[in-house]
């Protein structure tokens, strides 16, 4: 078994290849033979996501991914999300490799808000408003500027001078105006995509802040207590979820739901379905739609596969036997 760490990561996972892999795994979503599924373990400051993906076809394997999610750690001088994903042959349960899984875990995130960006978007969309300023938020900034020919980026966040710091660090990187906002709606007024990319517990974006016609990628939701949107603002959009299930428990509809807005039943289709033309959102396109990503399984073992693959193939990794 290899033992994978942050660094073999990063010189096996790059953005395209991650894209890339994001969207074929929701693309054989709909059609292959897989298993999700999602746990949460509650902890002092903070809380642990289980999430298992389980493929039988093409190259079967298993992934669990424990992570660590503690928004203190900052202060402690320690990430945000810390775990690793255990990888397995499905069919005869032999140890693959354990990897890290910071690393991956951002950049499939923000490689599936890029493909969710490229397939639910106005394709001459061009002003981008982030909401919040964590590694996440950065992350998906880059990702979605690799899908859509952005012309201005507004970043705003709660805290304006990390604001003004992530917004001086994309105006380095990426070839496009980039402001840093103090108003939230002055952010996401007119914007023609809206990222959220919080650890919120309340939600901060309404329905005025929201023109018309506006995609918006919610990917701060994966657990029961968070929210980033208004439930009526959710109510009342086009949803799209990556697993219609755990929108309906851990994300934004979620919450539609508890309030008594919406039901589980009135989300649009999966990202996996619009991709193949299962669901077609052509006649919605005059209306707000949300992506509600509470993120998957799937992707772990999609992003997990593709970092094994890659190492092997440049012999990265640590060789440990556990049975010896």
């Amino acid at each position: 078994m290899k033992v994978l760490t942050r660094d073999s990561v990063r010189q096996v996972l790059s953005l395209d290849n991650c894209i890339l892999a994001m969207e074929e795994s929701f693309r054989t979503s709909v059609t292959s033979s897989a298993d999700a599924q999602m746990l949460h373990a509650h902890a002092e400051d903070g809380e642990f996501h289980i999430k298992v993906g389980v493929s039988r076809d093409r190259d079967p394997m298993i992934a669990v991914k424990i992570n660590g999610s503690f928004s203190n750690n900052a202060t402690l001088g320690l990430p945000t999300i810390q775990g690793s994903i255990y990888l397995a042959d499905s069919t005869t349960g032999q140890p693959l490799a354990i990897i890290d899984s910071g690393l991956l875990t951002r950049m499939r995130t923000a490689s599936t808000t890029a493909v969710a960006t490229k397939y639910l978007s106005d394709p001459e969309s061009t002003i981008l408003a982030v909401c919040g300023t964590g590694v996440q938020a950065h992350e998906s900034a880059v990702a979605i500027a690799a899908v859509r020919k952005l012309r201005e980026i507004r970043v705003w966040g709660r805290d304006s001078q990390r604001a003004k710091q992530l917004a001086e660090l994309l105006r380095t990187e990426l070839d496009v105006t980039v402001v840093s906002c103090d108003v939230l709606r002055g952010a996401t007024y007119n914007a023609d995509i809206i990222v959220t990319a919080t650890s919120s517990r309340k939600p901060f974006v309404s329905q005025d802040d929201v023109s018309p016609s506006t995609f918006i990628a919610a990917i701060g939701a994966d657990s029961p207590d968070k929210q980033e949107l208004d439930a009526r603002l959710v109510a009342q959009s086009v949803v799209i979820a990556d697993i219609e299930q755990q929108s309906a428990t851990v994300g934004e509809v979620h919450h539609a739901i508890s309030a008594g807005l919406m039901r589980a039943s009135s989300i649009f289709g999966t990202l996996g379905q619009v991709i193949t033309g299962d669901r077609s959102i052509a006649s919605t396109i005059q209306r707000t739609i949300i992506f509600d990503s509470t993120g998957t399984a799937m992707q772990d073992l999609a992003a997990a596969r593709l970092v094994f693959a890659g190492a092997a193939a440049r012999g990265l990794g640590i060789d440990i036997d556990l049975s010896s």
